[in-house]
């Protein structure tokens, strides 16, 4: 009877040790894994905190939206108002409104604002800065033509952006929106 029972023993005992040995392997391999994860992920962190953020929806859908506002400029006759994004191809033609007044700057104002509304900048927020560049291209060129540009705040290499395009006669004026982080 004894030597049954020092046997059940000996078996119990060589069980629980290897129960715990398969313990102690599942710990360093979960152990193992999120270590591998940690690096990973911090890998990931760092290498988008170094590249520049790129093509924003909200950038686009606001610069969609403002180039449909409609401006103070009578562009032929009296009630009939330019769009923003007509004003920049009258600043591209050095037309002016019927009131005299320069599109370019009209247009200039008027993105400032709705730039500055929809994101206050400042060292203490999170839009440092902004650059907003109209630029055309005649179709079958790769000549560049400034329309307005125009920067406020500080940029480093780190922004959300987007670019639309509007058409023009003969080519496109592609307007890019970048903001700073």
């Amino acid at each position: 009877m004894r030597i049954r029972q020092n046997l059940r023993f000996r078996k119990s005992n060589s069980l629980r040790k290897k129960g715990q040995e398969e313990i102690v392997g599942f710990v360093a391999v979960v152990v193992l894994v999120v270590v591998i994860l940690l690096i990973v992920l911090a890998i990931v962190i760092r290498r988008q905190a170094n590249e520049p953020l790129r093509d924003s929806r909200e950038v686009s859908e606001f610069l969609d939206a403002s180039f449909k506002y409609t401006s103070k400029c009578e562009k032929y006759s009296q009630f009939a108002y330019a769009e923003l994004g007509e004003l920049l191809e009258l600043c591209l033609n050095s037309q002016k409104c019927l009131d005299g007044s320069n599109p370019c700057d009209i247009a200039e104002e008027s993105l400032e604002k709705m730039i500055e509304a929809s994101w206050p900048i400042g060292e203490d927020r999170p839009i440092k800065g902004y650059v907003l560049n109209a630029t055309y291209v005649k179709e079958g060129s790769k000549e560049l033509q400034e329309v307005l540009f125009f920067e406020k705040g500080s940029c480093s290499n780190v922004y959300r952006g987007a670019e639309q395009y509007l058409s023009e006669d003969n080519g496109k004026i592609y307007a890019s929106l970048k903001l700073c982080s």
